[in-house]
């Protein structure tokens, strides 16, 4: 009789342990529904980050950063471009165009989304137009703007050209809602303007740097009222996108573009771009391209604004 009861002791522990596991994992599954799709991504990313192809002559830091990114920033597939002082040109890419072990290495002239990169586009724009005396640094932007009438909050009438560039307008996105990024509702810049007259700031304009997608917004809008021209056209001929890969998007996948990797996402999923107005968001995150076009471009227009006679 003691041996049968041992064995059952042993073969309830059992069934209670098989029970607790598959309770755990359910809770696991239901209550984090991403979590195993992160831990799969998690074990894949060691043998991943092996799929890094660099030009023969590139630094070694350049491969470490790019299987940093592989393990450490959900990025499966992706480019890194470098281009020295001295006009060295250095590449790699990592994965692949169509699917994680696909078919289709990914090549150098693959469009990625820029996203919050579009901004070095706008800055470049805007410090040419201040090399050319178009634009200056202490420019408000409401008379660039040509903006009239009482504003919700004086402060507002500070803020300058310098302060949006440096994100230090006295917006902050963590206290309130980004309002370039409100799901269902559309931006009110660059459409409404005179919006900007109500909004109401956190700091006073150079006292606190806050990330603001629509400070960069709104220089876009500066550099629409400086050329006479609508901002997506002037930046296409800027960067002269006929004779490369740079586009602005306006929602879905353009033909041949990798996709997001949305296992590491809280909030967004595939049809993201469903809940963004992308021609609102031209100067903020708007444009896209391959590393290459993007790091030759930039490389380009900052010489010749630190040197104009270049």
């Amino acid at each position: 009789m003691a041996t049968w009861g041992k064995f059952r002791f042993k073969d309830l522990v059992l069934v209670f342990s098989l029970v607790g596991l598959v309770a755990g994992i359910s809770h696991f599954v239901i209550s984090n529904p991403l979590g195993p799709s992160r831990l799969f991504y998690h074990a894949q990313s060691y043998i991943l980050q092996w799929e890094t192809r660099c030009l023969s002559n590139s630094p070694t830091w350049m491969s470490g950063v790019q299987r940093y990114a592989v393990r450490n920033m959900g990025a499966p597939s992706s480019q890194l471009v470098w281009i020295s002082p001295n006009d060295d040109y250095y590449r790699c890419e990592t994965g692949w165009r169509d699917k994680i072990f696909g078919k289709e290495p990914l090549q150098p002239d693959a469009r990625f989304r820029f996203a919050s990169a579009t901004k070095t586009a706008t800055a470049i724009i805007i410090l040419n137009l201040i090399n050319d005396e178009r634009l200056e640094l202490d420019d408000k932007i409401i008379d660039v703007l040509e903006l009239t009438g009482g504003l919700k909050d004086p402060r507002v009438a500070d803020i300058s050209i310098e302060h949006l560039l440096s994100h230090r307008a006295g917006w902050d996105r963590v206290r309130t809602q980004d309002p370039m990024f409100m799901m269902g509702k559309e931006p009110w810049c660059p459409s409404n303007r005179n919006k900007l007259t109500e909004t109401r700031l956190m700091y006073d304009p150079g006292e606190v740097e806050s990330y603001s997608n629509l400070g960069y917004c709104l220089l876009g809008l500066a550099i629409e009222e400086r050329t006479g021209r609508l901002f997506r056209d002037y930046v296409a001929d800027y960067f002269n996108f006929s004779v490369n890969t740079l586009a602005f998007i306006d929602g879905p996948y353009k033909s041949g573009e990798p996709k997001y990797d949305f296992r590491h996402e809280s909030f967004y999923m595939e049809d993201y771009y469903e809940d963004f107005d992308f021609q609102a968001l031209s100067s903020s995150a708007g444009l896209s391209g391959s590393a290459t076009d993007l790091a030759r471009k930039i490389h380009k227009k900052r010489r010749t604004l630190l040197n104009p006679l270049i």
